[in-house]
This record gives C-alpha cells, structure tokens and sequence, in this order.
C-alpha cells in the first residue's frame, strides 16, 4: 500500500417503484362518516316537519331550550298528533294525565288552525295541571 486508498465506487440498482393505486380503506372511513351524518340529519329533519305543519309567524319569537317538553302538533284539519301518531280526544287525554305538571307543552299549530280550537287545548292542559306552554312559531317580517 502506497499511502494513497483507491477509492472504490459501488453503484446502487434501485427497484422500479409500484403502480400507483387507491387506497380504499381510508375512503370506507369517509364513506362510512357521511353516511352516518347523513342519516341522523335526515331523521331529525324528518321529526322536525312531519306533518308539514305551516307555522304562523311572529316578529318577536325567542328561541329557548326545553329539556322536559311534550310537543303537540295541530294539522290544518286540527288533529292533534304526538311524535307522527294522531291522537284521538281519548288517547289524548290519557297523555295528558300521565303528564308531569313542570313539563314543557309545546304546541305547533298550523296557521289555518280555528281560534277555538286552540282555547280548547288550552282549557284541556289546564284540567291537567299543565300550565307551561309554549307556542312554536317562525320567525317573519310580516
């Protein structure tokens, strides 16, 4: 050895890198997510108009949340309906007097819903002792 190395050069063969391809489980993750969002806001949009009750509007409505509530919808044809089920007088009153006294009675009545017909519920809820009611309505410029 002469006091100077050679230095020697290796050349490095590289393998040819994969077709591209989709990665699918990520995307079944994605896929699943939506699909879960989608389906629990259509379920409560759908809770929200079943009966397609057209509210009437008010300029000063406040939005307030309820955590004891009964909702009562009123139809165009004033059939009192509980969660989509239509509710005879009968059935309506044994509701009513299962009851507490410190719930929420939220009525949503159609805006073509008689005056009377609406004294009417009020004097049944306080034969029950159901002195908290709210009105739901939309809010309008009218």
């Amino acid at each position: 050895m002469t006091g100077t190395m050679k230095m020697q050069r290796k050349t490095i063969q590289l393998k040819p890198l994969p077709g591209p391809k989709v990665e699918i489980i990520n995307l079944i993750d994605v896929l699943i997510t939506l699909i879960a969002f989608f389906m629990l806001t259509t379920v409560f949009a759908h809770q929200q108009s079943r009966l397609g009750v057209e509210l009437p509007q008010a300029k000063q409505g406040t939005e307030k949340a309820i955590p004891s509530q009964l909702v009562l919808e009123i139809d165009r044809d004033e059939h009192v309906w509980l969660k989509g089920t239509r509710l005879d007088p009968d059935r309506l009153r044994a509701v009513l007097q299962q009851t507490a006294a410190d719930t929420v009675v939220v009525i949503r009545g159609d805006r073509a819903v008689t005056y009377q017909k609406m004294i009417h519920l009020l004097d049944l809820l306080k034969e029950y002792h159901l002195s908290k009611v709210s009105f739901e309505v939309k809010h309008g410029e009218d």
